[in-house]
This record gives structure tokens, sequence and C-alpha cells, in this order.
């Protein structure tokens, strides 16, 4: 319970406030009480001190008289979720965060949230590493993490409805906008969890109307640039003076001709390329798999590079900013 001392001039009645206290950071040697809602966290000035110059700069204030304490340390109540900071002395005291395996979405927002706050670099670009990873700013990048589908830096429950919607808050909330384009387009890759399963995942009003909003229109526009690069292909390939099919002596084949001729759809494909050998499974002739690979490629760099425009976001280059190399 938290006691408010008393004073000669201005003598009060003890106060006593429901708290409870943290299970696994309460030090009988500690020195400052953070309070975090109704969760009483019993640390280290110093711990806090050498890795936040926030911290160390409010922690090296006098403390009056009357400022309440617990076991004669003094309290700081921080305005964080208990996750949140319970969270960020776990990584600060080298606890149970393994860096080197996947860590859950809630672990890495607290890390990018409070990490951004309190000016704490070594958590913040650890948060940053990973949403880098499951958010990335290339298409090569993009197109890896996506067939590999895990890996040491993986984040757990971000490839859902909940998992995106989150993943696009803490982006708005901590001003992080390159992790933007490809939020959004994982969500118009599931637009119809995004339409009409996201009230149950929401925390803001605001975004629960402006995110389907942005991915319907942005998922109508993708189609039509889909369909439209689909018939350059398919003209392409009815040009190829190379294509050995349609010289078999006996009959006109038409197979590579056909192989990719556009056809109207309502599903978004990925952002990938065609793959030689499963080209090769269509028996298509070396040349116009040539061309369809050769072409796809020089696609889906276009269409990387104007990714941030479909959700009326600038370039990828200003998004990024100068942040973005220190990570």
């Amino acid at each position: 319970m938290l006691k408010r001392q008393r004073t000669d001039e201005s003598p009060v009645e003890e106060q006593l406030v429901e708290s409870t206290r943290s299970e696994d950071f309460w030090f009988c040697d500690g020195s400052i009480v953070l309070q975090a809602e109704n969760v009483q966290f019993k640390v280290h000035k110093g711990v806090l001190s050498r890795h936040s110059p926030i911290f160390e700069t409010i922690l090296s204030m006098p403390h009056t008289d009357d400022e309440p304490t617990v076991e004669e340390c003094p309290v700081l109540n921080v305005h964080d979720d208990p996750k949140d900071v319970e969270n960020m002395l776990t990584a600060l005291y080298g606890k149970n965060h393994d860096s080197s395996n996947p860590l859950h979405f809630s672990i890495v927002a607290s890390f990018v949230r409070l990490g951004t706050k309190y000016e704490i670099d070594s958590i913040l670009k650890m948060g940053l590493a990973r949403l880098q990873y499951e958010f990335p700013v290339t298409l090569l990048a993009w197109s890896f993490g996506r067939r590999l589908h895990t890996g040491p830096f993986c984040i757990q429950d971000v490839d859902s409805a909940a998992g995106r919607y989150a993943m696009i808050e803490l982006a708005l909330e901590c001003d992080i906008p390159w992790v933007l384009p490809s939020a959004y387009y994982m969500c118009c890759l599931d637009l119809e969890t995004t339409l009409f399963k996201l009230q149950d995942v929401a925390r803001s009003k605001t975004l629960l109307q402006a995110v389907p909003r942005l991915c319907f229109k942005a998922h109508q526009a993708l189609l039509e640039d889909q369909y439209r690069r689909a018939e350059c292909m398919s003209a392409e390939l009815l040009r190829n003076p190379d294509c050995t099919f349609r010289y078999r002596e006996g009959r006109r084949d038409t197979r590579c001709r056909s192989a990719l001729w556009c056809k109207p759809g309502l599903e978004l494909s990925d952002l990938d390329t065609w793959d030689r050998s499963e080209l090769r499974e269509e028996e298509l002739c070396d040349s116009c798999i040539d061309t369809i690979a050769n072409m796809s490629q020089i696609d889906m760099d276009t269409l990387w590079d104007r990714l941030p425009s479909f959700f009326q976001l600038p370039r990828w280059e200003v998004l990024k900013g100068a942040d973005y190399r220190n990570i």
C-alpha cells in the first residue's frame, strides 16, 4: 500500500491506496517504486538511469517530504500499462526475453512504446528490428520473409486481424510510418476480415472506420493495377518472336501465349515474382519463361516503389526518414 508522509507545515492523514506488488520486480534493496496503474515495481534508480536519459533526469530531482513512499522508497507514478512496464524491466534487467527467438507482439510493442517514450535505445532498437523484419521496406526482404514464414526475428501473433490492426495503431502512435505500406497491404490480402471483423479487435473507433475504408479503396486500385499488368504480359507473349512452341511441326501450339491470358479476378495476389521452376511445370518454352520472369520482376519492383501511394502515403524515402538508418 502506498503511504503519504506527514509534514509539520501541512499535516494530512495517511492515505492508503490498494496496490499490487509485482512478483518479479520487487527488490529488497530497490531504491525507487514505479507505480503503473495499481501495480508497483520496486527497482533500482541506477538501472533506470543507466538506460534512459529521461529517467536519469526525473530521478535526479530532489524529493520533498510530502511525496508518497513505500518502504521508505519514493514512488514515481508512470502513466503506462503495467504489462508494458514489466516487459521493459524484463529487458533492462536481462531476464527472460531471448532476443534470438521470436517474440510476442505485445513484448515488441512494449519495447517500441516505452523505448520511444523514455529514450531507451537498447529496447527501442530491439523492437524496431523486429518490425523491420515483419514489415520490410524492400521487395527482396518482403519476398524472403513471406517465403520463410519463420525465423529468430519473427513477431508472434502479428499475422492476424488483431495483430495487423494493433500494428497499425502502434505505428501511428509511435510515428513509425515505414511500417504502414506493408501492414496495410496485408490487410488488403485479407480484405473480408479487414472490412467485417475489425470491430472485434479495434480499440480506436476512428481507426475502425478509417482502416477498412482506406484498404477497400486501395484493394480496388491494386486489383486494377494487377489486371493491367497481366494484360501487358499477355500482349508481350503474343508478340514474342522466339516462342518455340508456336512453330511446332504439324500443329499450332498456343500454350505459351495463353499461359497468362488475363482474366478479371477478385483475388489480390501477393507481391511476388514468377519462379522459373514453377513456370517450367507449366511446360512453357524457355523464351517465354524468360519473358515472364523478367517482366514480373520489373513489374514487382515498380509496384513496390509505388505501394505507399495506394494508401495515400508519401514515397518510401520520406517514410523511412533519418531515424530508419539508425536501426
